[in-house]
């Protein structure tokens, strides 16, 4: 998968295979791999972005960060197995960074 900011635009490819068989995907009815090649840019119908600072706690190490996050609209072409698009989406992304150990 890829989200990638283009100047003030993103272009989104998402290429895959959702497997019921790998013992790492979890699905219900769903018992045939689902194959994904989708591609497509932001469109101007919704758009938000923030930013932020945060700390998080895992396994008892601590840590602070700064964050950026989007979400917009985007349409899409392709096919989800046998299914030709366009498809209405809507994306997010989140980034973290200067991740600092704090404890």
């Amino acid at each position: 998968m890829s989200i990638n900011q283009v100047n003030e635009d993103w272009v989104l490819g998402l290429k895959g295979t959702l497997d019921p068989a790998n013992e790492k995907c979890v699905a219900t009815n769903v018992a045939a791999p689902v194959v994904i090649d989708l591609s497509g840019q932001a469109t101007r119908d919704y758009r938000n972005s923030s930013t932020g600072h945060g700390k998080s706690m895992s396994l008892g190490e601590a840590w602070k960060y700064a964050n950026k996050s989007y979400q917009f609209s985007a349409d899409m072409t392709g096919t989800v197995n046998s299914m030709d698009g366009p498809w209405g989406s809507s994306v997010s992304t989140s980034r973290n960074y200067n991740i600092q150990k704090i404890k």
